[in-house]
């Protein structure tokens, strides 16, 4: 019985022993492989900090010369709706109708960045627009359009501040997914660390 069984447990014996080399190994690898994954995990993150930076200063850039350009638009209707109330001429109406056409393209391009802060404001200013035109077309007295007029300019301010508004709302999340995202990393790159020290202080290394 010992001369069969002496053997077997010789051979398994040798199969589950691993030498100090091997074990060196293993661990390094495994060393590789996580501080890998943890510095792959730190480049998407830079990527998409990157890509996502880049797009918001684009529509930062857009919505700001965008605003600026509605409020020249808005100068250009409110001056072409007074000379047309003192002088009633089709030249004059045709200006306004074609200056309030390039301000409600503005508008809509605006309201495409699909920004919260400056939603309401731009459906105020289409209102406003179209209170504006109806004036016109019903010969409404000048006295009683100025105020329209004035509420477009206050709107134009309004929309300034609102822009920067949703500027600064944009860079405040984009630095907090930052932020996150760095301490998250960070604790990936400790555990990483973590394991692979444990796995070279094996006994069974």
């Amino acid at each position: 019985t010992v001369a069969v069984y002496t053997p077997i447990l010789q051979k398994t014996g040798c199969m589950i022993r691993i030498s100090f080399r091997q074990g060196l190994l293993a661990g390094f690898a495994m060393i590789v492989l996580l501080l890998g994954g943890a510095s792959l995990g730190g480049w998407l993150v830079v990527e998409h900090f990157v890509g996502q930076s880049r797009q918001n200063g684009e529509q930062a850039l857009q919505a700001s010369a965008s605003i600026q350009e509605l409020g020249e638009r808005t100068v250009d209707v409110a001056r072409s709706a007074r000379q047309f109330l003192v002088l009633q001429e089709p030249d004059i109406r045709q200006r306004f109708d074609d200056h309030l056409a390039q301000a409600l393209a503005v508008v809509d391009r605006l309201d495409a960045l699909d920004a919260k802060p400056l939603r309401s404001l731009l459906g105020d200013r289409r209102e406003w627009y179209e209170v504006l035109r109806r004036g016109l077309d019903r010969g409404t007295p000048a006295a009683e359009l100025t105020p329209v007029m004035d509420r477009l300019t206050e709107i134009n301010s309004l929309l300034k501040g609102a822009g920067q508004h949703w500027i600064d709302i944009r860079n405040s999340a984009l630095l907090a997914e930052l932020e996150a995202s760095r301490l998250r990393l960070g604790g990936q790159l400790a555990l990483a660390l973590a394991g692979a020290f444990a796995m070279v202080a094996s006994p069974a290394f």
